[in-house]
């Protein structure tokens, strides 16, 4: 696909990508966390716990996944074109 000269379409989806991989991070590390931050007991005795740690570790399957767009963003980052 060739981008056309003012085209953004790949520029905002690199970086849209980025962001999405970061965030998935962040969360996931906010909510390793502060589920740690509660105790074992905690995480046994309420199923609400496990429940959101299930819930938030769901991204990792929404499309793109960090291991399929991770060559894409690095190609583009490096000046290459934006493939997934």
């Amino acid at each position: 696909m060739a981008t056309l000269p003012g085209d953004v379409t790949a520029p905002i989806l690199g970086l849209s990508a980025q962001a999405y991989m970061e965030t998935e991070r962040t969360i996931e590390r906010v909510v390793m966390s502060a589920a740690a931050s509660l105790g074992g007991m905690s995480f046994i005795e309420s199923p609400e716990i496990a429940y959101l740690l299930g819930a938030t570790r769901a991204l990792a399957f929404h499309p793109p996944s960090c291991s399929a767009a991770a060559g894409a963003i690095a190609r583009y980052l490096a000046g290459g074109p934006l493939t997934f």
